[in-house]
């Protein structure tokens, strides 16, 4: 077991509230030993690589909160400290209301308000759409299209799996064609 003047000021000033240091355990160390183990160190997520701490440069502090999560060796920057029950616990993108979260072990490290709906297609694929429910103009749920169309007014349409996710206006001398590639505004 290595002990540094790191861990001893700690023990001291924190009491045994801190606990045993357990073999490996590097928490205080500003060395490391143990190629790959991970922790965070003020707001910064980091991974030992050769003897040193590495990340805080790549990554610098979180904004919010640096999650280590000791039984999956991992540290990364999440927006609270504490778990998001939209998360379940798990990974992943999902819908919470309007916005797009992005969780990894339920901890929320991104999230995209949407301007009009969130939605969740086949459980895995998550987007913001004009409307919770497919559009006529996109087909209608099918997994893969990721089309442009003219809409019957001239309007420009993004679709994504049947869903509208914006409308464009084409420019002034510009109208909406749609050709063997999909739709785009052309002269």
């Amino acid at each position: 077991m290595r002990i540094t003047l790191a861990s001893l000021l700690a023990v001291f000033f924190l009491g045994c509230s801190v606990g045993p240091v357990a073999p490996g355990d590097l928490s205080f160390a500003d060395e490391c030993d143990t190629p790959g183990i991970t922790r965070c160190d003020a707001g910064v997520p980091q991974t030992c690589h050769g003897g040193a701490w590495t990340g805080g440069a790549l990554f610098g502090k979180c904004a919010s909160a640096c999650i280590h999560s000791v039984e999956k060796n991992e540290a990364f920057c999440a927006l609270s400290s504490d778990p998001s029950p939209a998360c379940g616990g798990g990974s992943g993108d999902r819908c919470d209301g309007g916005t797009k979260l992005t969780c990894r072990d339920g901890f929320v490290v991104d999230q995209a308000p949407c301007a009009k709906a969130c939605v969740t297609f086949s459980s895995v694929t998550v987007f913001c759409a004009e409307s919770k429910d497919p559009a006529a103009i996109c087909g209608g749920g099918v997994l893969g299209d990721t089309t442009k169309r003219c809409d019957t007014d001239g309007t420009l349409v993004s679709c994504l799996h049947g869903w509208a996710l914006e409308r464009s206006i084409c420019a002034t001398g510009t109208k909406c064609v749609v050709s063997a590639g999909g739709a785009s505004c052309s002269k």
